[in-house]
């Protein structure tokens, strides 16, 4: 039997929080951000909302016409998960306007956020399915479990469980958990599970392919460092936050070298792990 069937039944179906809502009254507006894309996919799937996704970090004419039309089919209530970083608020300008009632679900980071949309839309979980935040491609079969056994998802970070997670798998009454690795977190599997004695872990799902992860992670830290090159180029250099923004960016070429070299040597774990720093310096840098 596969690790993904084995999976069915170990984690308990869970009730929503807005059930009463029928199919067709919630929009969810997202970024492609690939932790909150995950979390708004499977509450759209439980809600069955309607979803729209955008670039992270803007909002184009297409978006706001496409908001615009489904609101005039008619949705009593818009969810907007993620902060106003990886969706601007010119859509909270836009839903405003319309006299739209809406809600914003954002935190600090992608894992606070994730957390807070789980504890808003779930109650009386039994089970959860932890991933690391950063593993798009882990992500992506986290969230193929999660809507086939309607089953939350929570991130964690490399070597442990953040507190805002086990705060919300506390207030969830998760009992048992999926731990799903990721490249990286080879070696941090007994801390873990250390970390999740009350959340018992009852699975443990491997990385099944981490030159697959690792070139996805890279492919994104390319894409931030390029977007951080262009708003450089645009910047003045005497502008506030310059000097450290630059320095963000060569980090986060240095760390992406470090990884495109990694992987030609086969050695995945940090090749991943080095495009994860190469990303988190680039998105600093644009957040300056």
């Amino acid at each position: 039997m596969c690790i993904r069937d084995r999976l069915i039944g170990l984690l308990a179906f869970f009730q929503v929080v807005n059930a009463s809502l029928s199919a067709g009254q919630v929009l969810i507006i997202v970024s492609d951000n690939p932790a909150d894309l995950a979390v708004a996919k499977f509450v759209s799937s439980i809600l069955e909302a309607k979803l729209i996704v955008t670039k992270w970090g803007s909002i184009n004419e297409t978006v706001k016409a496409l908001i615009l039309s489904v609101i005039e089919e008619g949705v009593e209530k818009v969810y907007i998960i993620g902060g106003t970083l990886a969706v601007p608020e010119d859509i909270d300008e836009l839903l405003r306007s319309k006299g739209v009632s809406f809600e914003r679900i954002g935190g600090r980071t992608r894992v606070e956020t994730c957390a807070m949309a789980i504890e808003k839309f779930c109650k009386n979980c039994t089970g959860a399915i932890l991933c690391y935040a950063y593993d798009s491609y882990g992500i992506e079969k986290a969230l193929e479990t999660a809507i086939k056994n309607r089953t939350p998802i929570l991130f964690i970070q490399k070597g442990f469980v953040p507190e805002v997670v086990k705060v919300a798998m506390k207030k969830l009454g998760v009992r048992n958990t999926t731990l799903m690795l990721a490249p990286n977190q080879e070696g941090d599997e007994a801390s873990l599970v250390l970390e999740l004695v009350r959340e018992k872990v009852e699975v443990i799902v491997k990385s099944e392919n981490g030159e697959v992860a690792a070139e996805a992670m890279i492919k994104k830290a390319r894409a931030l460092i390029s977007k951080l090159e262009a708003k450089l180029a645009e910047t003045n250099e005497t502008a506030p936050g310059y000097i450290a923004a630059s320095r963000l960016l060569e980090l986060a070429k240095m760390h992406l070298k470090e990884a495109e070299e990694s992987l030609e040597k086969n050695l995945t774990g940090r090749a991943f792990g080095e495009a994860v720093s190469a990303y988190e310096h680039a998105k600093n840098g644009l957040i300056i």
